[in-house]
């Protein structure tokens, strides 16, 4: 049974007081077995998380994903499986900031940069999600879906221009023709429902 801290330290008050260095060992001693105990207890809730979310078991999992982020704000995983239950149970904008930690943590991470640039196209932020779609590119040049988003994003620019003129010039039907395409790509993107109103 581990002592508490003042009965541990208590040996090292002599009436001359310890040294710095014996200060120093002590405590360190102590921070590394905390950051064992943590790093630990963070591992438990990603597996648990991870079971949970093959069972479909999603808010479960997401509850255990929220104490492995608690546990361990750094753990880039633990931020990009939160990530993952919330794209799954629709919460796309509650994904973006776990997406965006994990891409802080570590940059090469391209799976999280491609669902992230996926969230951003879904939400009509066609530069952004162009940026991270070419990044993608530049780690994994092989990554055929980044290459097929980059290329329809041309067509989807044009459409929108397009609706954009004939909603101007009073031709609603035609503006919503041309919105088609772009609403299919980027489903939650006011602006276009926007342009689409008579």
């Amino acid at each position: 049974t581990a002592l508490p801290i003042t009965q541990t330290i208590r040996p090292f008050l002599t009436m001359n007081g310890p040294s710095l260095f014996e200060l120093a060992t002590l405590l360190l001693g102590f921070g590394s077995k905390y950051i064992w105990a943590s790093s630990e207890e963070t591992e438990k809730h990603l597996e648990m998380g991870k079971q949970l979310l093959g069972q479909g078991q999603y808010q479960d999992a997401l509850s255990h994903y929220h104490a492995a982020v608690d546990g361990d704000p750094d753990n880039y995983m633990a931020h990009f499986r939160r990530a993952t239950v919330y794209l799954a149970i629709g919460r796309s904008k509650s994904a973006l900031p776990d997406l965006a930690k994990v891409l802080e943590l570590k940059p090469d991470f391209t799976q999280a940069r491609f669902q992230r640039a996926n969230v951003l196209l879904k939400q009509g932020k066609l530069d952004e999600a162009k940026e991270d779609y070419e990044r993608v590119l530049e780690v994994d040049p092989g990554n055929e879906e980044s290459k097929a988003h980059l290329e329809s994003m041309k067509s989807l620019e044009e459409a929108i221009e397009a609706a954009k003129q004939f909603k101007e010039g009073g031709d609603a039907e035609s503006a919503i023709q041309w919105l088609t395409k772009p609403i299919e790509t980027s489903p939650w993107d006011p602006k276009l429902r926007k342009i689409g109103r008579a």
